[in-house]
């Protein structure tokens, strides 16, 4: 693992998203209303019949949420996410068969799927780290227009905040938690000095 790969899964970690353990698998939560919500609403901005939010690791790429598909599991080498998204910068392509960087990807060239359309946007955070894309995709060939772009765009970086949103409620749950255990101790600890002191 190079250096930027382990400070960008220390990054997907602090996000509070799931990366893959010592034996390669990954624990992934059902999709959170709002990122559910997201994702199909990529769909209808883009008309395309699939959508997903793609989490990428150092070795593997999986869904937080997905519409009109199946969620899945693959490895790095095989995501076709993968190729670009540490650019920052979209893609696009009307046929992803026509393009040299991905015409040998098995999600294209049929020995998983035959992906023609293909569109991804990085999920970028504040601090310049990508977590993965937002991708859209179909079978036939088409494209988008650059008001189409804009708004997948536009939800991407919806998408991180989400994300971001999502980890702080969980870490102020835990820290909650963790206060109400430490009260308790404390109420219990006073308790037995009170007895102690009252039978003496």
């Amino acid at each position: 693992m190079t250096v930027n790969e382990m400070v960008r899964d220390a990054v997907l970690a602090g996000t509070g998203l799931p990366i893959p353990g010592p034996d390669g698998h990954v624990e992934v939560p059902a999709a959170s209303e709002r990122l559910q919500n997201l994702v199909e609403l990529a769909r209808t901005v883009c008309g395309q019949p699939v959508t997903a939010i793609n989490i990428i690791t150092e070795d593997l790429q999986y869904q937080a949420a997905t519409a009109g598909m199946e969620p899945y599991l693959c490895t790095r080498e095989d995501s076709m996410c993968a190729v670009g998204f540490l650019s920052g910068e979209p893609t696009v392509l009307e046929d992803a068969s026509l393009d040299s960087r991905y015409r040998d990807n098995p999600y294209v060239d049929g020995r998983r799927s035959s992906v023609r359309f293909y569109a991804s946007i990085p999920l970028v955070t504040d601090d310049g780290f990508v977590l993965g894309t937002l991708c859209a995709g179909a079978r036939e060939t088409g494209r988008l227009s650059g008001e189409q772009l804009r708004g997948l765009e536009i939800l991407a970086a919806q998408i991180v905040d989400v994300l971001q949103l999502e980890h702080r409620a969980r870490r102020l749950a835990d820290a909650l938690a963790e206060a109400e255990r430490s009260n308790s101790h404390l109420a219990e600890f006073a308790g037995r000095i009170s007895h102690d002191l009252a039978t003496r």
